[in-house]
């Protein structure tokens, strides 16, 4: 269990190039466990499913990947819904 929740951690948080089928996973076992990993990285931030809401959580998510450490959980705190409200928070220095 501890190993697929490492996995699970490594694919939610970046669901790029790093995710890699584990030994003897078939394609299909493969696209279906990935498609969970989306499922549950919605239903953790709590957004919409929609386009939209997708499209928030992976610019959001990209964005607090280039952000300084103190800053990114700064901004996770204040859980900004929207880019502007993100941007917004940017701004105001992290003590």
């Amino acid at each position: 269990m501890e190993k697929l929740w490492a996995r699970s951690r490594r694919c939610l948080t970046s669901m790029k190039s790093s995710a890699k089928p584990e030994a003897g996973e078939t394609p299909s076992q493969f696209l279906t466990t990935l498609g969970n990993y989306l499922e549950r990285w919605i239903e953790l931030a709590k957004v919409t499913k929609s386009y939209e809401g997708l499209k928030t959580l992976i610019v959001q998510e990209q964005y607090l990947s280039t952000c300084p450490k103190e800053m990114a959980m700064h901004l996770k705190e204040g859980k900004p819904k929207t880019f502007t409200k993100l941007g917004d928070v940017s701004i105001v220095k992290v003590p």
